[in-house]
């Protein structure tokens, strides 16, 4: 990972919102309306968005909603392509994790589509493991692996 990576709080501010969006159009091919992603930006409902820089430069972000005091819902992981496979995912999942510990948050929770191999290896290297499925979750009717990444497997208190 590179040494001058910063991961910092989105805020609801014009570059905020065209960084944000423009990850989202750059990383999915069924990206979220730049409605819905401003929305994460404004932090509501326990929303959290983090960026991760380089540069000065939004290069992958991160959102979650917070439930506390017993569950983190990440609903996007997103790394610029050319930015990929160099720890900035990492970086982003162990920033989240320390906000949800902050909340005295016990689990952290996902959905990934079964075809994204890399996204579902890098949460399972990051201590996720698959609990169940989602039959034709995605619009194109794809089944999304339900992972889970339990207290007792980063520190929190376990809830069960």
């Amino acid at each position: 990972m590179a040494d001058d990576l910063i991961i910092r709080r989105a805020c609801d501010c014009p570059e905020d919102r065209e960084s944000a969006v423009y990850i989202e159009n750059s990383c999915f091919e069924h990206p979220w309306s730049a409605e819905n992603v401003i929305g994460m930006l404004r932090g509501e409902r326990g929303i959290i968005t983090l960026f991760a820089e380089l540069e000065g430069k939004a290069v992958g972000s991160i959102c979650a909603w917070m439930l506390p005091p017993y569950e983190c819902q990440i609903g996007n992981l997103a790394v610029l392509p050319d930015h990929r496979r160099r720890g900035i995912g990492k970086a982003l999942l162990e920033a989240i994790e320390a906000e949800a510990l902050k909340l005295g948050i016990g689990d952290i929770t996902l959905e990934v589509r079964v075809s994204n191999i890399g996204a579902a290896a890098l949460y399972a290297d990051c201590g996720f493991t698959i609990e169940g499925v989602r039959k034709k979750y995605y619009e194109n009717n794809e089944d999304a692996l339900i992972m889970w990444k339990r207290a007792a497997s980063f520190g929190g208190e376990d809830h069960e």
